[in-house]
């Protein structure tokens, strides 16, 4: 997706850019950035801060020069237009008609909601780790939607 983004963006900008490198070299910091948050190493920011954080750095670092704050913060912006894998929504409405199913991220509900509402995701909950200030890595977030699990199911 940032791919494609990242040429439209560089074409009405002007700007010329291996777009794939630079979305290897974006999505490769996230992981560790997330360690160091986790670790206690950075203050807890939402992954909606984190997104434009790391792509500035990659951006700096490895051009290209010439993006806008606009062109940067749509390319940022791209996890909200995320498509589902083809058969997700399928698959989930067939398990929804005897379980109950929810989707457990480190992406913010105001990520997460409307990328839900657009695809016609089959979701009974949506629980994000961003209310308890961590991430999907973190075992406070399992631990959390195992206690949310416990006092949500039917009869209880």
């Amino acid at each position: 997706m940032l791919v494609r983004r990242g040429g439209h963006v560089g074409t009405r900008a002007g700007v010329q850019a291996d777009w794939l490198g630079l979305t290897t070299a974006w999505r490769s910091r996230y992981p560790p950035t997330l360690l160091r948050v986790v670790s206690g190493e950075v203050p807890w920011r939402s992954p909606a801060e984190l997104h434009p954080m790391m792509l500035h750095d990659v951006l700096t670092e490895r051009g290209p020069t010439g993006l806008t704050d606009t062109d940067r913060a749509e390319l940022a912006s791209v996890s909200y237009r995320l498509s589902p894998w083809p058969d997700s929504r399928d698959g989930l409405s067939r398990l929804r008609e005897t379980d109950i199913t929810a989707t457990l991220s480190h992406g913010g509900t105001a990520l997460l909601i409307p990328l839900a509402r657009a695809r016609g995701s089959p979701f009974y909950a949506i629980l994000s780790a961003e209310p308890i200030h961590s991430y999907e890595s973190g075992p406070k977030v399992y631990l959390m939607a195992a206690d949310l699990s416990k006092s949500h199911r039917p009869g209880c």
